[in-house]
């Protein structure tokens, strides 16, 4: 009761109690329990072909590299001079957020989030529904509706869409 009132402090009257909390978490699970069921069964009926069906999702965060080309490094030099030392290319200070489509075959979709924007569910939602379906289309066209996502559930920013 303690926790829901420093709740009721702190976001006001749209705090949710406790027990409405804990209840959804144990329907979340009891649903997650009955997928993982159901796709084991799938599983043990079709196989590795149930496996190709597959279609991982996934969201990290990675710095970028500029190497340096071959030929941008190249300098004239006389003949007994000594090679020049390179110097070790250290990542950036930039982040990027990096979302990849994968299956078992690699990588279908490969999205980098733009630098200095957050990461929305209206933007999420219209990368999930614009670029997903073309991707599969694309690279996988036997797969077209048929697909099943693994999605580690991330909440985006602003979570009020969908």
């Amino acid at each position: 009761m303690k926790c829901h009132s420093e709740l009721v402090e702190t976001h006001g009257n749209n705090a949710l109690p406790y027990i409405t909390v804990a209840s959804a978490v144990v329907v979340q699970r009891w649903s997650r329990y009955a997928i993982c069921s159901n796709h084991l069964a799938s599983w043990q009926h079709g196989g590795d072909q149930f496996l190709s069906r597959i279609i991982a999702i996934d969201e990290f965060w990675d710095r970028t590299y500029e190497p340096e080309l071959k030929h941008q490094s190249t300098e004239w030099q006389h003949a007994g001079s000594p090679r020049s030392q390179k110097v070790r290319q250290n990542p950036s200070p930039v982040k990027l957020m990096v979302i990849v489509k994968c299956d078992v075959k690699g990588v279908i979709v490969c999205h980098f989030f733009p630098h200095g924007r957050t990461v929305t569910t209206q933007y999420y939602r219209d990368f999930l529904v614009r670029q997903i379906p073309h991707g599969v289309r694309d690279k996988l066209p036997d797969l077209v509706n048929n697909e099943i996502f693994l999605h580690d559930n991330t909440k985006p920013h602003n979570t009020e869409c969908i």
